[in-house]
């Protein structure tokens, strides 16, 4: 999660700095989780629905893994996937 960590808080003091909260693309890392090194994608929207999110795990080949709860207040993004129980805040 580290590098994904690093991605989401350059991108969030971006977004402050220029006064507009925009999380919306493609975010790309290699997290590590006990042990293991997985990359990871996660493609977040934000339309006139609201806030989404989907989690691709290349290595593992799962893709469009649907997010829960996301949300995205004070610079900091916020999701989990309760299939697998996992959880992020960045």
């Amino acid at each position: 999660m580290t590098k994904v960590r690093v991605i989401l808080f350059i991108l969030s003091i971006l977004a402050v700095s220029l006064g507009v909260a925009v999380i919306e693309g493609q975010w790309h890392g290699v997290p590590e989780a006990r042990g293991a090194k997985l990359s990871l994608v996660v493609h977040v929207n934000d339309d006139d629905t609201g806030l989404s999110a989907t989690v691709d795990y290349p290595d593992q080949d799962a893709y469009g893994i649907v997010a829960d709860d996301e949300t995205f207040k004070d610079g900091t993004l916020e999701f989990s996937i309760g299939g697998i129980m996992a959880s992020c805040k960045e």
